[in-house]
């Protein structure tokens, strides 16, 4: 019996990052709007994060110029990982887009205070992943497949390349990254 309530527009295909929700009840999103290039995943996307008590959005801080993509909880619930590029228009061509994903950086937004912090100093990290402990990090970067499991130390390349070298494919920028690869966070 409750009513609706629209919290925002979001793309329709996984080149942004889908919704996701905290195990602490928190919602995040990728929001889409008001532009013209609204399939085109490297222009106008910020992620927005809606509190479960006062049901309110707001989008995650980040410096003009930049679109934030690929939301995800940590195990825990109480920290968000999302990736941050430059904002483009037309990022279409496959250097283009190889050039734009391999420029992305990794952050994670805490919700109680409001702050965001870099979390893997490397470029080009895309479709973070947790395991289920909250101890590794799955992501891509550089057309490859990387692990992280201590921050001490640098990450380990797990496959390369995921697509056809010079011949990503791509639909307004937004790669099928998770058709490359599944991982079981078990």
């Amino acid at each position: 019996g409750a009513t609706s309530l629209l919290l925002g527009n979001t793309l329709e295909s996984e080149g942004a990052g889908a919704p996701v929700v905290s195990s602490t009840g928190w919602l995040a999103f990728v929001a889409n709007e008001g532009h013209d290039i609204g399939r085109s995943v490297e222009d106008g996307k910020e992620v927005v994060v809606c509190s479960p008590s006062t049901k309110a959005c707001t989008a995650v801080p980040h410096p003009a110029g930049t679109v934030t993509l690929d939301p995800l909880w940590s195990p825990s619930g109480s920290m968000l990982t999302y990736v941050q590029g430059s904002a483009e228009d037309g990022v279409v061509s496959e250097p283009s887009v190889s050039q734009w994903y391999n420029a992305h950086q990794l952050f994670e937004f805490n919700p109680a205070t409001g702050s965001t912090q870099e979390i893997v100093p490397v470029r080009g990290a895309t479709m973070p992943q947790w395991s289920s402990n909250g101890k590794s990090l799955l992501y891509v970067s550089n057309d490859g497949l990387w692990l992280d499991t201590n921050p001490a130390k640098q990450p380990m390349e797990i496959a390369q390349p995921l697509f056809t070298p010079d011949d990503w494919p791509s639909y307004y920028g937004q790669v099928p990254f998770s058709t490359q690869f599944a991982w079981w966070t078990r």
